[in-house]
């Protein structure tokens, strides 16, 4: 075999892993998709349950008021309930603490990383795992990498040069949240409009 044909080879096997990356690191992001809708469905039952209670003696207290004092107490008072709900959440989703969860969150913004060097923060737990996943999945991003420990709770931040991803689970919740308030609204109060 001659080198022409040796480089060929070697340029069609690195196709290959490269095109076999791509779909795990599709697959990865689609299933990660499916378990932060689960995780935040299983977080919005619990924080029902919490919220009906809540909700009944609100509702109670608007129902002895009339006009638009009542209606006003009753916003103020959903507001203050989504507004907990949201804490709540944030606090939980900070919690998590899972290395693969963490390494997917990784994968998603690995791809977005130019050249230079780069700073991967993680929870100190995780570190470890990191590094391996850094090595094994992002050879290249692995060696300009530095990952360090910090309090970032529920995923990753990567920075290098002037740009930073904040891909944590608070954050993603604060990007999402104002396409899910509604619909969390309506759940708990029955009206879209308890988020104004």
């Amino acid at each position: 075999m001659g080198l022409r044909e040796l480089v060929q080879a070697l340029e069609q096997d690195v196709a290959r892993q490269v095109h076999a990356a791509r779909e795990e690191s599709a697959r990865n992001a689609q299933q990660l998709v499916a378990d932060t809708r689960r995780e935040v469905a299983e977080e919005r039952a619990r924080a029902l349950a919490q919220a009906v209670e809540r909700l009944a003696e609100a509702e109670r207290r608007a129902l002895a008021e009339l006009g638009r004092e009542a209606r006003r107490e009753e916003l103020v008072e959903m507001r203050r309930l989504l507004d907990e709900l949201r804490a709540e959440l944030t606090t939980r989703l900070a919690a998590a603490r899972d290395a693969t969860l963490a390494n997917r969150l990784l994968d998603e913004v690995a791809g977005e990383v130019g050249e230079g060097p780069v700073e991967v923060q993680v929870d100190a737990s995780l570190v470890e795992a990191v590094r391996q996943h850094l090595a094994a999945r992002h050879p290249d991003l692995a060696r300009r990498a530095r990952v360090s420990p910090a309090r970032v709770g529920g995923g990753v931040m990567v920075s290098s040069g002037q740009q930073s991803w904040d891909n944590t689970l608070p954050s993603r919740l604060e990007r999402a949240w104002m396409a899910l308030e509604p619909e969390l609204a309506r759940t708990l109060f029955g009206r879209a409009d308890a988020g104004d």
